[in-house]
């Protein structure tokens, strides 16, 4: 017995299903200008729950502006200075 889809044709192996035309806005491909300010605060060593109340974030949503550009050139590095 083979199975057959709802078009009535049996599937073919190894086929991808097709893709769904993409609906919504695309995506940011640099930050914008509130999240370059949160990240220049980041780099100056303030804290995700400083910034989050200065802008009226969370700081869960701090932290994932933080995240999002992390793997391009506004990398974050948050200064920690050596133990004496």
């Amino acid at each position: 017995m083979r199975i057959v889809n709802v078009t009535g044709y049996a599937p073919v192996k190894n086929q991808k299903p097709a893709r769904k035309p993409v609906l919504g806005r695309p995506k940011h491909t640099k930050p914008t200008a509130r999240d370059k300010i949160i990240l220049r605060g980041l780099e100056q060593g303030k804290s995700l729950a400083h910034m989050a109340r200065k802008y009226g974030l969370s700081r869960q949503r701090v932290h994932q502006i933080r995240g999002r550009w992390a793997g391009l050139k506004y990398r974050v590095y948050k200064k920690v200075q050596a133990y004496k």
